[in-house]
């Protein structure tokens, strides 16, 4: 709302003694002129600089800074001192600031997540030319979830905003390993070879082309998630993320998007029937 300065002058004379104070004349609605002290009580005491309000509730606001640690792991050890507090009734406490910035942005980083997965999988349809297969390929994406979960617990750091850059990060490239292998899965039928026969090569065929992928971009981002230099502690936790969702999500790959892939291909085959013997029903009861 709108700021308006109210600033109370009197003479001089009236504020050297306090009884001068309560002779102060003021109109009453019916004309008559009242002391102050009439209908007042006036004391003397002390009372705080300036006054804070927020939608008329008066406030004191405490700030700090934070160096060299991260807003989250700060925030979650104040959260526990300030759960130890009994507070008198009338009185809360809220943490804003960076804090609630920062709460903010996690919003919008799901929702950018959740955008970078379904371009991913409309990249992949227009590819494949399929919606089926993109939709096996992102399978990938949760378990990547899982190897950053560990990683992040197995060095100690949290869930922040870099770190959650990093898992919009892995939904654009975790899924490259099981792109290679559903294509050359794909590649194989298409030469008459059967499906399970199929599954069983393209594993050891695509193995080498996968982790070489994978090493590469988990030895660039070591320096990374080591925190080095000035400002690297901000950095960190996405080089973790990442290398912890990628290499798990690589190891899993190999076996869980084969048997995802061989699922999929049975539910496929068992519509496809479901769909001619009803086709074939419909043309017996015309007959």
């Amino acid at each position: 709302g709108d700021e308006i300065d109210v600033v109370i002058r009197s003479h001089e004379k009236l504020v050297d003694d306090i009884s001068k104070v309560k002779d102060l004349l003021i109109p009453s609605p019916t004309g008559a002129l009242l002391t102050l002290g009439d209908v007042a009580r006036i004391d003397k005491g002390t009372g705080p600089v300036t006054i804070v309000r927020e939608n008329q509730t008066r406030q004191v606001t405490v700030t700090g800074a934070v160096v060299g640690r991260d807003i989250g792991t700060v925030n979650r050890e104040i959260q526990e001192k300030l759960s130890n507090i009994h507070l008198p009734e009338g009185y809360s406490i809220d943490i804003g600031g960076e804090q609630e910035q920062m709460l903010e942005s996690f919003r919008d980083l799901i929702l950018v997540f959740i955008l970078a997965v379904v371009l991913v999988y409309m990249v992949m349809a227009a590819q494949f030319e399929s919606l089926k297969q993109p939709f096996i390929i992102i399978f990938t994406v949760p378990l990547s979830l899982i190897g950053v979960v560990f990683a992040l617990l197995l060095t100690g750091r949290h869930i922040n905003m870099t770190s959650l850059i990093g898992v919009i990060i892995l939904a654009g490239i975790v899924v490259n390993n099981a792109i290679v292998l559903i294509d050359f899965i794909n590649q194989l039928r298409e030469k008459g070879i059967p499906r399970n026969e199929a599954i069983i090569k393209a594993g050891p065929a695509r193995l080498r082309p996968i982790l070489m992928t994978t090493l590469t971009t988990v030895l660039g981002l070591i320096p990374l998630s080591l925190g080095i230099g000035e400002g690297g502690e901000l950095g960190a936790p996405m080089g973790t993320a990442v290398i912890g969702g990628l290499s798990l999500a690589t190891l899993l790959t190999l076996v869980v998007i084969p048997v995802v892939y061989t699922i999929f291909e049975d539910w496929g085959d068992i519509l496809a029937r479901y769909r001619k013997n009803r086709r074939n029903r419909g043309k017996t009861a015309k007959a």
